[in-house]
């Protein structure tokens, strides 16, 4: 069998991931050494953070054979590029952005104004020809929301 390649920025992810689990097994350690029982407030952490350094452990066992490409030969800036093109492509970076002028807009227009203007900017993003259909889908998911949440399960829109 062939050894994959690494995928932009997945060497220095799983570094990071490292660290965090290293981090989250001391934390968790200190947590079940304070109580020492299997009912304790750190057992469960303890046992998650032991999972999680032993799922790291082996994902670095299995990358070890994979060629490291990406990671060397080229400036840090060109890397965070890549990675970033490599996590955001075209439309899930123009997608994000959406979501977070959606929640720049809640508290300003309302949950019907900024839902309707979210649903159907994503609708447009994610298929130009069909222009009229996504302004009456958008409204009719709406429409559908409020019905269901704020009629049926009456909860409180913001």
């Amino acid at each position: 069998m062939k050894p994959r390649k690494l995928n932009p920025g997945e060497l220095s992810f799983l570094v990071f991931l490292g660290i965090v689990s290293v981090i989250a097994f001391i934390l968790s350690l200190q947590m079940f050494l304070e109580n020492p029982s299997l009912s304790g407030q750190g057992a469960f952490p303890l046992i998650t953070s032991s999972v999680l350094l032993l799922m790291e452990i082996l994902m670095f066992l299995e990358i070890r054979r994979c060629p490291k490409t990406f990671e060397k030969g080229s400036r840090i800036p060109d890397r965070v590029l890549a990675v970033i093109r490599h996590l955001f492509p075209d439309k899930i970076a123009i997608i994000l952005a959406y979501v977070i002028i959606y929640a720049i807009l809640l508290p300003i227009a309302g949950f019907a104004i900024s839902t309707y203007l979210f649903l159907w900017g994503s609708m447009i993003t994610l298929n130009r020809s069909k222009l009229v259909q996504s302004i009456f889908v958008a409204g009719g998911v709406l429409i559908f929301i409020l019905v269901v949440f704020q009629f049926v399960f009456k909860v409180v829109m913001p």
